[in-house]
């Protein structure tokens, strides 16, 4: 007999959201054998699912008139609904429908936005201390984190390659540059600073990893899980990298009340064009853009400028100034991109 009633430990421990949960009583108005499920795993149209309240993951596919609502294709991190009483004969439990996502992580691929993980509570930008560490690549990586939805942290990896001086400048630095974000040092392949990352996961969130190829996700998550979640490949002795691992994206339930998922190293960091981008990430900045004297201000020599006075005043650093126009920059790019595209169409 299926079990319908989940208790709030369950609900907490899974991270089944107060969103999504509102989702599910109002399907069980047409349908009573519904059960929410957490999608861990994704391969093409494969799916592997854990129940509400279960530790066992199960093979589900997704029905041809499921309700895909705005979320659109189910990803890791998405909760779905399944009919755990209805199996095919390859076992697949069908996904009637993907229910509403509290984040959702997306990256621009040719000519397409993909969906990287979903209902991340953290997303860890996680980059290195060796030769590979790039300034410009963070601010669009946590960009995009900022974007999602999710709350971000920073982590510089490798801080036994370096001596504690240049430890504690550049992480000065980028607490500077981010405020508000939290800057982390560690060493993954030493254990040490995992400690103080974990100290803001709590019970049921999802902790998404995003980085680079080689700068030590993998590893620093089973530092983190204290098991080998995930393989790990050799630093090059030529240039300091790393061999790219992860190829699929997956999450694992680390036995310490919280989620990880390992996301596949990336080239480079694109923001998706959307129109919101900014106004997410730079809150701050749009709130004093709009409150300019004129509605069309460059930001130079107008008066009544709200940005040119919080620069003078120190309210606004002239890094994160310049960070917002170039990020501004590069979505305007993109959107006269689209409009040629549609236009030749």
């Amino acid at each position: 007999m299926l079990k319908l009633m989940h208790t709030i430990e369950e609900k907490k421990r899974w991270g089944f959201a107060p969103l999504q949960e509102k989702a599910f009583e109002a399907s069980k108005l047409t349908n009573k054998n519904l059960e929410p499920a957490r999608v861990v795993f994704h391969s093409y149209d494969l799916y592997k699912v854990v129940l509400l309240g279960k530790t066992e993951q199960v093979l589900a596919k997704l029905k041809g008139n499921a309700d895909l609502g705005e979320s659109g294709h189910p990803a890791v991190g998405d909760w779905v609904l399944v009919d755990a009483a209805d199996t095919n004969s390859h076992q697949h439990l069908p996904i009637h429908a993907v229910l509403p996502r509290i984040s959702v992580l997306k990256r621009k691929k040719a000519d397409r936005e993909q969906v990287m993980v979903s209902n991340a509570n953290w997303v860890v930008l996680v980059s290195s201390f060796n030769s590979d560490f790039n300034d410009n690549r963070i601010d669009r990586g946590l960009a995009m984190i900022e974007h999602s939805q999710a709350k971000p942290i920073l982590v510089i990896n490798k801080s036994d390659l370096v001596s504690p001086d240049v430890v504690k400048s550049l992480c000065e630095k980028l607490s500077q540059k981010h405020p508000g974000i939290p800057v982390l040092s560690i060493s993954a392949t030493k254990d040490l600073g995992t400690a103080r990352l974990e100290e803001y996961f709590n019970k049921g969130d999802v902790v998404a990893f995003l980085g680079m190829s080689g700068v030590g996700k993998s590893t620093l998550l089973n530092s983190i899980a204290q098991s080998e979640l995930t393989k790990t490949s050799q630093v090059r002795e030529y240039d300091g990298r790393g061999k790219h691992t992860t190829t699929s994206r997956e999450m694992f339930d680390t036995s310490k009340g919280y989620w990880v998922v390992d996301l596949p190293g990336i080239k480079t960091f694109s923001l998706t064009g959307d129109s919101d981008a900014l106004s997410v990430g730079f809150d701050d900045i749009e709130d004093l853009v709009a409150k300019c004297k004129f509605s069309n201000c460059q930001h130079k020599t107008e008066p009544g400028c709200a940005v040119k006075n919080a620069l003078q005043g120190n309210e606004l650093s002239e890094a994160r100034w310049g960070k917002y126009l170039e990020l501004k920059a590069e979505l305007q790019i993109k959107f006269l991109k689209k409009a040629r595209v549609k236009k030749r169409r």
